[in-house]
Parts: C-alpha cells; sequence; structure tokens
C-alpha cells in the first residue's frame, strides 16, 4: 500500500509542475499559434498535458490508461487524432516554447558565458520498420555501412550550461532508388502535415542547414556563434 501510495503521489507531484510549467510558458496560446485547435470536447492543453507527462513518466498513453484511468478524463482516440494531426505545426512549436524558455533563463546568465546555436547531423536508425514514410537507405559513417533509417537534423541553443533543442528535421534520401517507402498520399498537400516533405526529400542538404538557422534568427534566438 505504501508502494501505491508513493507512486500515487510522485504521478501528482509531476502533473502539478509540468502544470505550472505549462501556465508560465503560456502554452496554450503557443499551441493555437500552431494551429493545434480544439475541434470538439477536451481542450489542445488538457491532451497536449498527458502526452507532456507520458514523455517523463517513460509510460504510454496505454500504460497510463490502464494505470489510472480516472485521471485521464478522455478516450484514447481522442488522444491519437490530437498526435496523429497533419495540422499542427511541431517545429513552429519547439521553436516558440524554446524561445519563450530561453528568454527567461538568457538573463541569469553570466555575460562572459558565449550563447551558441548548434547545428547536429546525426543518423536516425530505424532498422526494424518497413512502412514508415520516406524510409530510406542512409550511410552510417560510424559503422561505415547503409542501414534503414534517416539523417536527423537537429538545431539547438547553449549557453556552455544548459542545452534547448530550437527546431529538428528528419532528412530522407533525395534518391528515388534509396527510398524505401514513399510519402502517404493521403495526406492534405496544404497542410504542416506535407510541407516538411520537400524538406527531407531534398537534395540541397545545406539549404536545410540555412533554414533551420533562419528559424532561430526569426525568433530572436540569442546567439554568438554556430557551430556545426
Amino acid at each position: 500500500m505504501n508502494i501505491v501510495a508513493h507512486n500515487h503521489q510522485s504521478r501528482e507531484l509531476l502533473s502539478s509542475k509540468i502544470s505550472r510549467f505549462l501556465e508560465e510558458f503560456h502554452v496554450g496560446r503557443i499551441l493555437k499559434a500552431c494551429n493545434a485547435y480544439k475541434v470538439r470536447g477536451f481542450s489542445v492543453k488538457d491532451v497536449f498535458q498527458v502526452a507532456f507527462e507520458n514523455a517523463f513518466s517513460s509510460k504510454s498513453f496505454f500504460q497510463k490508461q490502464r494505470e489510472s484511468s480516472t485521471s485521464i478524463p478522455f478516450a484514447k482516440d481522442t488522444f491519437y487524432r490530437f498526435m496523429n494531426s497533419s495540422s499542427i505545426n511541431w517545429r513552429k512549436f519547439t521553436l516558440q516554447l524554446s524561445s519563450a524558455v530561453i528568454q527567461k533563463i538568457e538573463p541569469l546568465t553570466n555575460e562572459r558565458r558565449r550563447n551558441v546555436l548548434i547545428i547536429d547531423d546525426s543518423l536516425f536508425s530505424r532498422a526494424r520498420s518497413k512502412k514508415v514514410e520516406l524510409l530510406a537507405n542512409v550511410y552510417d559513417h560510424v559503422e561505415h555501412k547503409y542501414t534503414k533509417g534517416f539523417r536527423m537534423l537537429t538545431l539547438g541553443w547553449s549557453n556552455g550550461n544548459s542545452f534547448l533543442p530550437l527546431s529538428q528535421c528528419l532528412l530522407s534520401s533525395a534518391e528515388r532508388e534509396n527510398r524505401l517507402q514513399e510519402a502517404s498520399s493521403d495526406i492534405d498537400a496544404r497542410s504542416n502535415g506535407d510541407k516538411p516533405i520537400e524538406h527531407i526529400t531534398t537534395p540541397r542538404h545545406a539549404h536545410i542547414h540555412q533554414t533551420v538557422h533562419y528559424d532561430a534568427i526569426a525568433v530572436k534566438i540569442p546567439q554568438s556563434v554556430s557551430s556545426y
């Protein structure tokens, strides 16, 4: 019983802290700006909070619902519709939320520290996948062989002590023969779900580096230098 009570208290404490974070950084407003709208029923912020808590508890929605069904007032269909929505601009969301957090912590940083933008291009392996959209054979420069997956381009900000992700992009192969799956034809070409497709299949990866860099400049992320 003590273990059950302790777990319940831990969940309540985590939920309380995340609620304060979402309020302080106006996450509901940012979600709305990124085209995350309530269609009916529960608010977008409530659904997002459950997804956010899952990341910190290392549990899926199914596990959390089975563990405590009363703490989640909506069904799994509501959750998965939100997570699979092609209208939400998640890159914009990450950038705006990180920008808000940086504005909070940057004034606390010693003036002698340098603010830097870090761009990393790494392998995102999906070796066991078969049906993932735009899955491709990409070269692993560590193992010196081709494997199934993507190149993962990540833009982050650091002051030498903290690191915050700003933007990310999965890069597929520009060569048709290297792509194992093509993009779904069900996605509306006008939606945010279709916009990254041009990026991840472009042969000009240097252009994508510039794009994510300009994204950071557009929201006035403080920086002294850039690191690649």
